[in-house]
């Protein structure tokens, strides 16, 4: 199997399992040894690939998209935090990038999410790394390739995750709990359970994965910086320039080799 189709496999083992959002958003970490939610898997049925590969076992009831093949300058969402300009890097504060982040994951929670942690090197101590953190900075492009992901906006979980479920299970209070409530109070037969649960299922269930390629840079700006906010967006302008001026040129002159691997490679700077 091509280098495409061995991603698209593992996305599409992906959907339907579990991720701790706190945690490492890659693949290799999904919780669970399979699906937790009911898909139409007797109906499964092989998908050809443009490379003239095949897909295996695509249940029905997931959808296996090609994207276009140009690459996408990261941009914020248009209702949302507007720092970038057509042609700039995307500058915001830790809250309205940690929102970003959430909004690309499509989760309403604030509590920044572990892949944010990760990329920007945080503890995962929010309050404390957004007290240090003056500014936030994200450049870079794109190439989505295929998205797979689950039709059914309405899932079902499977009889075993549903029997173990603790049978206290408030999301919202518990999450508080856990987040805000100092170690030595916290209940601890209580913690034990919520721990265990998520430690083999997760918080979230994975409904869609992309698969491509990227090239970003993440820039931080610490709290204890003299640039303003004005020297502070050049500098970022200024690395993206370097870095992604002929991104479009080169992408637009040569024609995707499905056979390539596409890269993926994440840079940060600290100032």
């Amino acid at each position: 199997m091509s280098l495409t189709g061995s991603a698209l496999e593992a996305a599409l083992q992906a959907v339907g399992r579990g991720l701790d959002a706190a945690g490492d958003h890659r693949l290799l970490y999904c919780k669970g040894g399979g699906r937790l939610v009911a898909l139409e898997e007797d109906r499964a049925r092989d998908l050809p690939l443009p490379d003239g590969g095949v897909l295996p076992s695509v249940p029905p009831d997931v959808e296996v998209e090609q994207c276009r093949r140009d690459p996408e300058r990261i941009r914020p969402f248009p209702s949302g935090p507007s720092s970038a300009a057509a042609d700039g890097p995307f500058v915001c504060s830790f809250d309205k990038m940690a929102e970003y982040f959430n909004r690309k994951s499509c989760l309403s929670e604030t509590v920044p999410l572990g892949s944010f942690n990760s990329l920007f090197s945080f503890t995962g101590s929010w309050k404390n790394d957004a007290a240090a953190t003056k500014a936030l900075a994200i450049d870079g492009y794109s190439l989505p390739l295929f998205r797979v992901k689950i039709r059914s906006s309405e899932l079902t979980l499977l009889e075993s995750v549903k029997h173990a479920i603790p049978n206290v299970w408030d999301p919202s209070a518990l999450a508080s709990l856990v987040l805000y409530t100092p170690y030595y109070l916290k209940p601890e037969g209580l913690v034990s359970l919520v721990c265990s649960f998520i430690e083999n299922y997760g918080t979230h269930i994975i409904i869609s994965v992309t698969v491509g390629g990227k090239d970003e840079v993440y820039i931080k700006q610490h709290s204890s910086s003299q640039l303003s906010g004005l020297e502070f967006k050049n500098y970022v302008r200024e690395i993206g320039r370097e870095r992604f001026s002929d991104v479009e040129n080169k992408s637009n002159a040569t024609p995707i080799n499905y056979s390539e691997k596409v890269s993926k490679l994440l840079t940060a700077f600290f100032i």
